[in-house]
């Protein structure tokens, strides 16, 4: 049962660092765009990131399964970088 606990957890983890190194090459390819309803289009295959909630939500399938993708991560340092407003 402890190996399988340690399995799982390693398993997000690598999801987790996977997700945030696409989200690192989104952000300095400049693939994320802010437009006029407020959402943001992400270039790689135009993903909406849209703000529900105070929280970001993606149009994309990863993030229908984890709550969590690249494309929300991706947004989420832009807008801390301070590059987009909110």
């Amino acid at each position: 049962m402890l190996v399988d606990a340690q399995k799982r957890y390693w398993q997000r983890q690598n999801i987790k660092r996977a997700l945030q190194n696409q989200a690192v090459f989104l952000v300095e390819r400049d693939r994320i765009r802010k437009v006029e309803d407020g959402s943001f289009v992400v270039y790689d295959k135009v993903y909406r990131v849209t703000v529900q909630g105070g929280r970001l939500h993606c149009s994309c399938d990863v993030f229908a399964h984890y709550k969590v993708c690249a494309h929300t991560l991706a947004v989420e340092l832009v807008l801390r970088d301070r590059r987009v407003k909110p």
